[in-house]
């Protein structure tokens, strides 16, 4: 162990070396170094063995690397991604925006002509896609609304489901068809998104007065395929990032000027309001707030109090509304399987591994119990759902003490097994050299663009309509150098890990603050089922304002 710390002690020292360097530009320097050096040498060796990476013409070559060629590459990146954030966290935003006395005049007209220029711009992609994208878990949501004999249900947010169920059967009874009552909820996401964006865009450019990042962050949300898919699908996601989206900047206003943000109560009502909308619309959001909350009472120096009964005021609010509209709603309760995908993998993992003879005959009957043997077989790396779909609910429940000491024993017997589970159900999110993964039975996807095929679609381009499908469905954009790395869900991941440190090194509670909601997002959902676009929104969202944020100077 102390030849250990020596050696890890070293590696920050190399990588955050320097006379204007004290220990907390060394930690804010040195850990992101050593992460993303191990984010990249991991997911690499992971990409390769499922035939996932990007880096296919190397492929067999990469095979064929011995471990020892592993580390030292992973040494040789770190000492590399030191060197690279240290210049960056010195040299970005050398140059101050000049503030005219005129930035914060026009502010209406600058976001009305941002707005109409992103509906401008989505509007092929929902022509060439008409009446939009009918998705994910729409299916079961929109009858709970629709019909009265049809009970609500928590297993998806009761929130999302009357938002959208509400907009799709207003439609319906307005148009009698189910096309244009998915037309208006598209034209409905569009509009809430193009809204979010352009505040977002004048938000950054009334404190940076540079017309070139307005520009640039107008493009990656008008022409982002990414963004103008998921703008006109039906999935709580979209509205669920759009309201943690706002709360980003909210955060970075509250501790921009702490004093100010709390003397006005309409931005406390603001944040508040869009992390219990965020929360209401996804479970894993309050987990999220949670860990938040427990952070700021740690670090937190200025008006400490205020902050945490903010947090912690919201939480109880959010609670107290979601038992208000289970009650109202008489809403029956979802499976509890959904928040433990990830012991269930291990679990599985360890069996398909081992094989029976890893448990004994008591423990053999636990499983038995919850799952027939042949289902925990049917182990996917990439998607829980094969286990936690078949799962008995209610034998989990009733004896959840014994299943959970079944969890810690097999852990302490199996920790390669149990950490290879839970790398390979994330890797696609913090790996940008990975592509989608090519799955027969069409369950892993970058969009679903296909759905159920209910709907009649139609199309003003076929040739536009098969661009989508193909980014959608098939290893088409991750053949691009560069431009693959703008769809990758670890790309955005890795700009979130340099603002958390960046805001750290330059002594901005401001930035640090405001990312750190988005890392404790990932950290939340890196504990679901699969690694999918929809869930890591937020990441894709923010990213603009993460390279404003690399351009500013105080």
């Amino acid at each position: 162990m102390p030849h250990m710390k020596k050696w890890v002690t070293g590696i920050l020292q190399r990588t955050a070396s320097g006379k204007d360097l004290d220990w907390t530009d060394r930690f804010a320097v040195g850990i992101p170094a050593i992460l993303l050096a191990t984010c990249q040498t991991v997911g690499c060796r992971i990409s390769i063995e499922y035939h996932t990476s990007v880096h296919r013409t190397m492929q067999s070559w990469l095979e064929q690397v011995p471990i020892a060629g592993w580390i030292l590459w992973w040494i040789a990146e770190t000492l590399l991604f030191g060197q690279m954030l240290r210049w960056l966290f010195v040299h970005a935003g050398r140059d101050k925006a000049v503030q005219e006395d005129g930035i914060g005049k026009g502010i209406g007209k600058r976001i009305f002509f941002i707005f109409a220029g992103l509906l401008i711009a989505w509007l092929p992609v929902l022509l060439s896609n008409d009446p939009g994208f009918y998705n994910y878990d729409i299916y079961g949501q929109v009858p709970q609304v629709m019909y009265p004999e049809v009970p609500y249900n928590t297993h998806h947010s009761l929130l999302s489901t009357l938002v959208m169920g509400g907009v799709i059967t207003l439609g319906y009874r307005i148009f009698g068809t189910m096309e244009k009552a998915v037309f208006l909820h598209s034209c409905f996401q569009m509009t809430l998104c193009a809204a979010a964006f352009s505040y977002s865009l004048d938000f950054w450019y009334r404190r940076l007065n540079r017309k070139w990042l307005l520009g640039v962050g107008f493009c990656f949300y008008a022409f982002l395929p990414t963004i103008a898919l998921f703008s006109v699908s039906t999935t709580k996601d979209v509205v669920c990032s759009l309201a943690l989206f706002i709360a980003f900047h909210l955060l970075y206003e509250l501790y921009e000027n702490t004093e100010g943000f709390f003397r006005k109560k309409e931005k406390i009502a603001a944040l508040s309001c869009s992390l219990i909308v965020g929360a209401l619309y996804r479970k894993n959001v309050i987990y999220a707030v949670f860990l938040y909350l427990v952070l700021c009472a740690v670090f937190c120096k200025k008006q400490k109090r205020k902050i945490i009964s903010l947090f912690a005021g919201t939480i109880l609010l959010t609670m107290l509304l979601s038992v208000g509209m289970e009650t109202l709603l008489h809403a029956e309760k979802g499976s509890a399987v959904e928040a433990l995908c990830v012991p269930l993998q291990q679990i599985a993992r360890v069996y398909t591994d081992k094989g029976e003879a890893a448990f004994d005959s008591e423990e053999l009957q636990l499983l038995d119990q919850i799952m027939d043997r042949e289902q925990w077989s049917q182990y996917n790396p990439f998607l829980a759902d094969r286990i936690k779909n078949y799962v008995n609910n209610e034998e989990l429940l009733q004896n959840k003490w014994e299943y959970l000491r079944l969890w810690f024993r097999k852990g302490w017997q199996y920790p390669g097994c149990y950490l290879r589970a839970f790398l390979d159900n994330t890797y696609q999110a913090w790996y940008p050299g990975t592509s989608v993964v090519e799955d027969p039975d069409g369950d892993i996807y970058y969009f679903d663009f296909e759905g159920r095929n209910v709907l009649e679609m139609k199309t003003i381009s076929p040739r536009l309509t098969e661009f989508y499908r193909k980014i959608s469905l098939k290893y088409y954009y991750q053949k691009i150098p560069v431009i693959r790395a703008l769809f990758a869900i670890g790309t955005y991941f890795w700009l979130a890990v340099i603002l958390f440190f960046y805001g750290i090194r330059r002594r901005r509670a401001e930035i640090w603050n405001s990312w750190l909601l988005v890392l404790a997002l990932c950290l939340t959902v890196f504990l679901g089922p699969i690694s999918l676009v929809r869930y890591y929104l937020l990441l894709f969202y923010a990213a603009p304002a993460g390279i404003f944020l690399l351009a500013d100077r105080p």
